[in-house]
């Protein structure tokens, strides 16, 4: 599987649809009076406070913006990042590749969560503390592991051109 992710289609793909999906996500903010999604709160509370203040319009855009766009860019940004540290990691690759997919999970099962309250269904969001922490966390050690990859690369890359 992550040699499928690594394969430069694959790569592209993934990353075109991440830039799609961040589009789309425009839609989203714009009906729920461009103030963040429950995503992008820590904790519960937060959460609730932000879910409170939608009117019964922005709750229904929120739910079409959360069971749609934001169930699919888990597997976008996860398969790019992934693919992209496959490649790159060398020796590591097998287990940092897994960083993403792990934020993967974290994102669906917070999703979940947020549909649950966004529906009046159920109040779980004080899961939010040990979702949102963790798949932040794997994004951006994820990409920071990436940019500094990448850096190695260039400045190995220079010195074997002689400019160092």
């Amino acid at each position: 599987m992550l040699d499928f992710f690594a394969q430069t289609r694959t790569i592209v793909i993934s990353l075109l649809a991440v830039a799609v999906l961040s589009v789309a996500f425009g839609w989203v903010f714009l009906g729920i009076g461009n103030e963040p999604m429950l995503d992008a709160y820590l904790f519960g509370s937060e959460a609730r406070e932000r879910l409170r203040g939608l009117s019964p319009a922005e709750t229904r855009i929120h739910i079409i913006g959360t069971a749609t766009i934001d169930m699919l860019y888990p597997f976008a940004y996860g398969i790019f990042l992934s693919g992209v540290l496959y490649r790159l990691a060398g020796a590591w690759r097998n287990w940092l590749a897994v960083l993403p997919l792990l934020a993967i999970g974290f994102d669906l099962f917070e999703n979940i969560v947020q549909l649950l309250a966004l529906t009046k269904s159920a109040d779980l969001l004080d899961l939010k503390s040990f979702l949102t922490g963790p798949k932040f966390t794997l994004l951006v050690v994820s990409v920071a592991i990436i940019l500094l990859m990448l850096l190695s690369q260039f400045i190995r890359s220079i010195r074997g051109r002689g400019g160092a």
